[in-house]
């Protein structure tokens, strides 16, 4: 680990202390899952409250946010039905806490907003909080999913971020019971549920490898392999949320694949936003969730490669369009900025010895600007 992404973890470390005080895990989460290891207990309810630890970094004893869940009779997040009568293709979501819609109401959730604007759409929301997309393959290919959904109409759609790699890897905390899968043979085998992680150190995507991607491509594939099986009317597609700095290298493995992709990481939702597109925990609030889904009806979709870097102004031209990318959150979020910087210095050739310290601050002095600029059209607006 790189001097650069070890102070990264650091202040990851020390800053992300949160603490939950509303309703206790155990009255709204199912464990011990075989296949999946979590996900919400059927016909609960759930009012939800989390705040900055006393020791954290940065807004301490603050609030994150204050919520309610429910959960339908399988255990899945509840959509509020958006009444219409025309309902004849089903918008099915997977994911992590993005596509859950942690710390948001039943009706704030990315699955509620799609519906919300197509009206022949029903949402049904299988994201959840610490999933992958080996969760997702998991599912797919139960009997009773395939039962509920064979000859359906309509999409069955990813919600991408960094953390769906080291969740297919097994390189989390929260890995123990988690769906493990392998390649035996370039061919996903399922090997069972993961053990312990012992590894003390944050794996942050500055630190994924070859095959920590080729894997979770490989299950992206099988997800499409087993969807095009239950019926040739679900079309599957992944989205990349906004600030996945490993879209740069995921991305073209999909789309070889065959995998249709919507990359929103080029996004400025803090301008979009008013600065309100996320919680101090990095969640997306309601109103990044508008965004995303206005954005997947326009099909906006870009990416943007690392090329060689052969000095250090080529360094900061790129800086210069990461920084239109990057949370405002009014203090400078020096977790994003290390993998941000850390990545562009994986594809440095030059001669020049570069201080990553000076690009951190150069990063530091646009995201200022950016907060002044952005605060001064919010006013004026």
């Amino acid at each position: 680990m790189s001097s650069l992404d070890k102070e990264t973890s650091d202040f990851i470390a020390k800053n992300n202390i949160f603490v939950e005080v509303g309703d206790p895990f155990q009255d709204y989460i199912e464990s011990f899952i075989p296949g999946i290891q979590t996900f919400g207990k059927p016909n609960t309810e759930a009012t939800v409250k989390k705040i900055k630890g006393k020791n954290s970094l940065m807004y301490k004893n603050q609030l994150v946010y204050e919520a309610k869940y429910t959960f339908d009779n399988i255990g899945r997040r509840k959509t509020p039905e958006v009444k219409f009568s025309k309902k004849n293709k089903v918008g099915i979501f997977f994911g992590d806490s993005m596509c859950f819609g942690e710390g948001l109401n039943d009706n704030e959730t990315i699955p509620y907003y799609f519906e919300k604007s197509n009206i022949d759409y029903r949402s049904i929301n299988y994201g959840f909080m610490g999933h992958g997309p080996s969760h997702m393959l998991y599912t797919i290919n139960t009997p009773k999913f395939k039962k509920e959904f064979k000859d359906k109409k309509g999409k069955i759609v990813y919600i991408y971020r960094d953390d769906a790699i080291k969740i297919c890897t097994g390189k989390i905390p929260w890995s123990k019971g988690h769906p493990k899968y392998r390649l035996v043979d370039d061919k996903v085998v399922f090997e069972g549920q993961y053990g312990d992680y012992t590894n003390s150190e944050i794996y942050l995507p500055s630190n994924y490898n070859e095959n920590d991607y080729k894997l979770t491509t490989e299950i992206f594939s099988e997800a499409k392999k087993t969807i095009e099986s239950i019926s040739n009317n679900l079309e599957f597609e992944v989205i990349i949320l906004p600030l996945s700095f490993s879209n740069f290298y995921i991305y073209p493995k999909l789309i070889d694949k065959d995998i249709k992709v919507i990359n929103l990481y080029h996004l400025d939702l803090e301008k979009l936003t008013n600065i309100k597109s996320r919680f101090l925990d990095g969640i997306h609030t309601k109103y990044s969730n508008q965004m995303i889904v206005k954005f997947l009806h326009k099909k906006h979709s870009k990416i943007y490669l690392h090329k060689d870097y052969n000095n250090l102004n080529e360094l900061k031209d790129r800086l210069d369009l990461e920084n239109s990318l990057m949370p405002t959150m009014i203090d400078f979020p020096y977790d994003d900025a290390g993998v941000i910087i850390s990545n562009m210095l994986k594809h440095y050739k030059g001669v020049e010895k570069i201080n990553y310290k000076e690009l951190v601050n150069y990063l530091e002095n646009l995201h200022k600007e950016k907060i002044k600029n952005i605060s001064i059209n919010k006013v004026g607006s």
